[in-house]
């Protein structure tokens, strides 16, 4: 089974975990290995394993709300961010961001891996986290385009333009105070469009 909830209500790391921790305790290790289903997957697809997901991920002693312990590796900042993403914890997808940023980011913006003297650069950081941030304004991967799903406060007003959904659309969108007002689709391909629409969000086809 590619997705097992154990006694403590997590996602199971290992084939013979029980509660959290009990065979290995990896609070402090870098890997998301049990929650790749979560993100870039898409096996979570009902409330348990999201909520079993969160629990996995409150687990660790960095990446959340209340945590001072760093990771070594800037692209688990970013695999973080998009996990907190896909089971819509806005608070701390932006915590993952802000300490990725503060501690993980050369002057150029290049981030680095706690390697040697100086650190190693890591582009699979920088391209995670602009996919993770993609991931807080925009998802697609349950067949459905859900618009907004991890905005943190501090994004209250603002928006985007270009971004891609699964099947071919293109999407631009713009909000006020946290709820979407006005978002434009243009399918490059004549697909059906199905959208998680926020309550008051009118849909028309401007074909």
């Amino acid at each position: 089974s590619p997705i097992e909830i154990g006694e403590s209500g997590q996602v199971k790391e290992w084939y013979n975990e029980t509660e959290l921790n009990s065979v290995s305790d990896t609070r402090r290790h870098r890997h998301l290995s049990n929650l790749l289903g979560l993100y870039p997957g898409s096996l979570f697809d009902t409330e348990e394993k999201l909520s079993a997901a969160e629990v996995s991920l409150l687990n660790k002693k960095f990446g959340h709300t209340g945590t001072k312990i760093s990771p070594e590796g800037g692209w688990t900042y970013a695999q973080l961010m998009g996990s907190w993403a896909r089971v819509h914890s806005s608070e701390n997808a932006y915590f993952s961001l802000n300490r990725m940023i503060k501690e993980r980011l050369y002057p150029n913006l290049w981030d680095f891996h706690r390697f040697g003297e100086y650190g190693a650069f890591q582009i699979d950081a920088n391209l995670g986290y602009s996919a993770a941030v993609g991931e807080m304004l925009l998802q697609s991967h349950l067949g459905y385009v859900e618009l907004l799903p991890a905005l943190p406060d501090e994004w209250r007003n603002g928006e985007f333009s270009g971004l891609l959904a699964r099947n071919g659309f293109e999407i631009s969108a713009k909000w006020s105070e946290c709820k979407i007002s006005a978002a434009t689709v243009h399918s490059h391909n004549g697909a059906v469009f199905s959208v998680k629409a926020p309550g008051g969000l009118r849909v028309e086809n401007s074909k």
